[in-house]
């Protein structure tokens, strides 16, 4: 079977429309979703006919196209915290009649992955799963949220790995920590992507801040992700506001949305730090290459294990030749660590980022090594070696 005969069907509960992340939107894509549309672009462009079954963000089914990638989405009627609830998403692949040779899942939120596996056990074809988190049952949102939740992480996860032909995870540190991977008959390891041309943007450090407004010559932190708790960045302002009063030249940018977005203004002007904290909301994808660029160092924060599988930002600020501080977990110490593209947080620890800030700060040796080291681990993770990856997986599967 060539690359052109093979029919890949790609299932996930949301998948981003086209120029999705240029503006901010009430259908929510994250990590999951952008490893999704790479790796399935990817794959189409070495020959695969690669179709998507996802979710609508309207009540109508609708069938698009975005270069050589289909994407069936099935009809929504809302969505519970950022869950699409598209119902028919579960069975619409077999009543339309859809074709495919091998079943490729990603599991991030439930709906999707299931109507993966439902496909691959009634047409009887090869079930893969990707693995991006989300087993973990966290008790906030409405009630319908907690149930389906329950019922997903508690029930319906364990035989849904187990039923794999194979599961697919990002990190080796995941492998050691989930409960859902130890169950899947066989596991292996390949890891998410990154485009390094689009972070190659021509621009030196201190022109890229120049362009951002801010002074060439200070020391530029920065975050970009979710502003929800599990993501630490409160503990990283409180960092930064000790570390601050003895480097005046530092300079703090924490991008994105989220409910502590108001709560982080708010510590900001209490503390007058406007002139040196600035928190610009959500970020477009077309420019985060800009502030990755600018930033001396960036800060993954993150205080929850189970919320950081394989962080797409670390292989972003890698690209642009950044080097990270990010949390001591086992998923991002397999990234980081073996790479030595930068150093580690005590979770939730106010001390710890004020320390290797401060480390960063101090050791212009290391910030180089670091930053050698960083480019050096993205060129490694280019998007096109990714998707050879799992279409090697794919026939292994297959024959």
């Amino acid at each position: 079977m060539s690359s052109n005969d093979l029919r890949v069907g790609q299932f996930i509960t949301q998948y981003p429309y086209e120029d999705h992340f240029s503006t901010t939107s009430e259908y929510f894509c994250s990590g999951a979703e952008r490893v999704a549309k790479r790796l399935s672009e990817e794959l189409a462009e070495r020959g695969c006919d690669v179709t998507v079954c996802t979710s609508s963000a309207t009540s109508e089914y609708t069938v698009e196209q975005q270069g050589d990638v289909t994407i069936e989405r099935s009809p929504s009627f809302g969505s519970v915290n950022t869950m699409q609830i598209a119902p028919t998403q579960i069975v619409d692949p077999i009543t339309k009649g859809l074709e495919f040779d091998i079943v490729h899942a990603h599991n991030s939120t439930p709906p999707g992955v299931l109507a993966g596996w439902l496909y691959a056990k009634w047409n009887d074809v090869p079930f893969v799963i990707t693995h991006h988190g989300g087993e973990s049952y966290e008790s906030h949102g409405s009630v319908f949220r907690r149930a389906g939740l329950f019922a997903y992480t508690k029930i319906l996860i364990d035989p849904l790995f187990r039923s794999a032909d194979i599961a697919v995870s990002p990190t080796e540190g995941y492998i050691e920590e989930s409960t859902a991977l130890s169950n899947a008959e066989d596991v292996t390891v390949i890891p998410n992507g990154v485009d390094v041309a689009e972070f190659d943007i021509g621009l030196s450090r201190e022109d890229a801040k120049r362009q951002l407004g801010i002074d060439p010559k200070s020391f530029l932190i920065l975050y970009v992700g979710s502003l929800h708790p599990r993501k630490g960045v409160d503990v990283l302002l409180n960092g930064f506001f000790r570390f601050h009063e003895t480097h005046l030249d530092t300079r703090l940018i924490i991008g994105g949305d989220g409910v502590l977005k108001d709560d982080l203004k708010s510590s900001v002007e209490g503390q007058n730090m406007s002139n040196a904290v600035r928190i610009p909301g959500f970020i477009p994808e077309s420019e985060k290459p800009l502030y990755m660029n600018a930033a001396d160092v960036f800060v993954l924060p993150s205080v929850t294990a189970a919320s950081e599988v394989f962080p797409l930002v670390l292989l972003e600020a890698a690209a642009a030749q950044t080097p990270v501080v990010a949390s001591q977990f086992d998923t991002i110490e397999s990234i980081v660590g073996p790479n030595e593209m930068g150093s580690f947080l005590e979770p939730g620890s106010v001390e710890s980022v004020t320390d290797e800030l401060e480390r960063f700060y101090e050791d212009e040796e290391m910030r180089r090594e670091t930053t050698e080291n960083a480019l050096h681990v993205a060129q490694e993770r280019k998007w096109d070696g990714i998707a050879k990856q799992y279409y090697k997986l794919y026939r292994s599967v297959l024959e």
